[in-house]
């Protein structure tokens, strides 16, 4: 029977580092009890050998599980809160020609207490002209902590007046919101501490009045509490389940209870270190609202981790705690986003990701003489061409799969737009991800589309090959690039030497349990997969991904579907992931459908798969369980 969990859970890519490695305070045994308690899997039994808790957590093998020291865990603390602490009067500032302009005012700081407000203008310190302003004049406010400054204020009525305030300590929290351009709201969260739920719902709140769109920036946010990612789904969403957690003791869900502290649209910023809970709650926005994101695929850390202290496991610790991989975690659809990360709905480079969203988030000009219209997640999005930088439009157009729906704006009269017409009438140069020779291809969008998520590569620049038959190490390879799998060298087979340029995709996708070796220790990399081969791999691959497909995979018979007469040509091992791949579907969402490229009576088992078919089967289970959303 499982343990009550008595710590808190987080989910956050952290790395701690200490000079010298100091004793532990917790025994081999404890450790070992605890995590019998509390770890996701079972140990392996090499842990039960362990002598110290270094070699026991070496043993696990899981780079989140850690002991953590007195000193260690104050600072992984104050890491999680993400807050960075100063001392000064508690504005954001902006240099003019004017003064020092008062941009905003932070909660608890000096310059609110003495009544100062946004938008006025300091002009002298201490007397000290502040007209233009500049550095100097800036280190003239900064001193020590209790001390006073005069500041000489002229307010947006012309007023001036003087205005003696204290320096304080501030800490900056992890979470601000802002309106900017007069109708986004933006909110910048760098990462989940405690207190970030309540900072998402008390900022969305007071500028939802003004606001029209939400930008929330997670880029960069390697994560924190979920509870605080819950929470700031919920302020966009309202009530509902908005996580959903998987241990040894089965499922269960994280929840938010209340209205939603806005109904407005969301776009989401997110990059290569937008992490754990900011995946979560990227991902929680996607399915509960169909929000919008932006950027590069995220990190890829679908687990969280429990850390145990004195506060919940009396005797086992005094200030110091162990952090546990306790959870897998999953979206409300119940996919993961571990090792593949959150795949943007607009994959931008880096470069252009912050202009895209700006000019996404731009409103509807419906006016405008070059106004881009898309629909995306079932929603309109307008972009003004005429406001937006040719790198930034041509990232866009490079991001759009091939069914977007796409409209020309000319003074209020709208055209059908394509990719390819708005490149010759801009003059853009747009790097096309699509491949040069699926148009004949009965799956070409969902080709094309793979192409565009970089999810798929071609044989060559531009090249497919669609109609060209899969071998077994281009399948490993296929599913490499899919999951965005970090490199994993070395072989357990005599066939596949690891520097090969398929050796450390066999070797993932063996380690994740999606293909295995052909016996006597072979991979056999050359052969052709089989129809029924790949349908099983597939099949693994979408319980693998999903939760809920895992939970109907368990509840599949084998005599049932021995009986099956649909079934009937495959072979015994395979006809379990012909029903998660056809039924799964119809089974947990409402609307389901085979994940499939045909119907399974109309194919054959032993016939070779062709590259056109395995990439509309990838095509149908990434959209089908909600992994891509555009």
């Amino acid at each position: 029977m499982m343990k009550r969990v008595l710590g808190r859970l987080l989910a956050a890519v952290l790395t701690l580092a200490l000079l010298v490695t100091p004793s532990l305070a917790l025994s081999v045994e404890q450790a070992v009890e605890l995590l019998e308690g509390f770890y996701v899997d079972t140990l392996p039994p090499e842990a039960y050998q362990a002598e110290t808790v270094d070699e026991l957590l070496t043993l696990l093998g899981d780079p989140y599980t850690e002991y953590m020291t007195e000193e260690e865990y104050q600072r992984f603390l104050s890491n999680m809160e993400g807050g960075e602490a100063f001392v000064g009067i508690g504005v954001y500032i902006q240099l003019t020609d004017e003064g020092i302009l008062i941009d905003s005012l932070i909660g608890g700081g000096g310059a609110e207490a003495a009544g100062l407000m946004a938008g006025d203008v300091i002009i002298a310190v201490g007397g000290v002209s502040c007209v233009p302003a500049a550095s100097a004049h800036q280190a003239l406010i900064l001193g020590e902590e209790g001390s006073y400054v005069t500041l000489t204020v002229r307010r947006a009525n012309g007023v001036v007046s003087d205005y003696l305030v204290q320096r304080r300590a501030v800490v900056i929290p992890n979470t601000t919101v802002e309106l900017i351009g007069g109708h986004i709201g933006y909110v910048d969260c760098d990462s989940f501490g405690e207190e970030t739920g309540s900072l998402f719902r008390t900022g969305v709140s007071q500028y939802d009045w003004q606001a029209d769109i939400w930008l929330v920036d997670l880029r960069g946010n390697t994560g924190g509490w979920t509870q605080s990612a819950v929470d700031g789904v919920g302020a966009f969403a309202g009530a509902g389940d908005h996580l959903i957690y998987k241990n040894r003791g089965g499922l269960s869900k994280e929840s938010y209870f209340g209205a939603p502290s806005t109904r407005d649209r969301a776009v989401v910023l997110v990059n290569g270190y937008s992490a754990s809970a900011s995946e979560l709650m990227t991902a929680g926005l996607r399915d509960q609202m169909g929000a919008v994101s932006v950027g590069s695929r995220t990190y890829g850390k679908g687990v969280a981790q429990l850390v145990l202290d004195e506060r919940g496991v009396n005797g086992y610790f005094d200030g110091d705690a162990l952090k546990v991989t306790a959870y897998r975690f999953y979206s409300p659809m119940g996919t993961t986003n571990d090792t593949l990360g959150v795949i943007p709905t607009l994959l931008v480079d880096n470069g252009w990701d912050e202009e895209v969203a700006l000019r996404l988030c731009g409103g509807a000009t419906e006016a405008a003489t070059h106004c881009l219209r898309l629909e995306l997640n079932g929603q309109f999005y307008y972009v003004d061409l005429s406001q937006t930088s040719i790198p930034a439009i041509e990232g866009l157009l490079a991001s759009l799969p091939p069914d977007v729906p796409l409209w020309l704006g000319r003074g209020g009269v709208w055209e059908p737009a394509t990719v390819g017409g708005l490149e010759a009438e801009y003059c853009l140069v747009v790097d096309s991800r699509w491949f040069d020779d699926v148009a004949d291809s009965p799956y070409a969008d969902a080709i094309n589309t793979l192409g565009t998520y970089q999810i798929l590569g071609g044989v060559a620049d531009g090249i497919f090959q669609p109609d060209g038959q899969l071998t077994r190490a281009q399948m490993a390879a296929l599913l490499d690039q899919a999951l965005g799998c970090p490199p994993v060298y070395g072989s357990v087979y005599s066939d596949v030497h690891p520097n090969a340029w398929y050796g450390p995709a066999v070797e993932a996708v063996r380690r994740m349990g999606l293909m295995e070796g052909v016996g006597n220790e072979l991979f056999d990399p050359n052969g052709i997969l089989t129809q029924e081969q790949f349908i099983t791999i597939m099949g693994r691959l979408a319980v693998w991904l999903n939760c809920f497909v895992e939970e109907y995979q368990q509840g599949l018979e084998a005599d049932t579907l021995a009986a099956d007469p649909v079934l009937a040509p495959y072979a015994d091992w395979a006809r379990e992931g012909v029903a998660v791949l056809d039924r799964s579907a119809d089974a947990i969402f409402t609307e389901g459908g085979s994940m499939l490229y045909a119907h399974p009576a109309d194919i054959d088992p032993k016939a070779p798969v062709l590259r056109e078919q395995a990439a509309a089967t990838l095509y149908n289970v990434l959209t089908t369980l909600g992994i891509l959303a555009y």
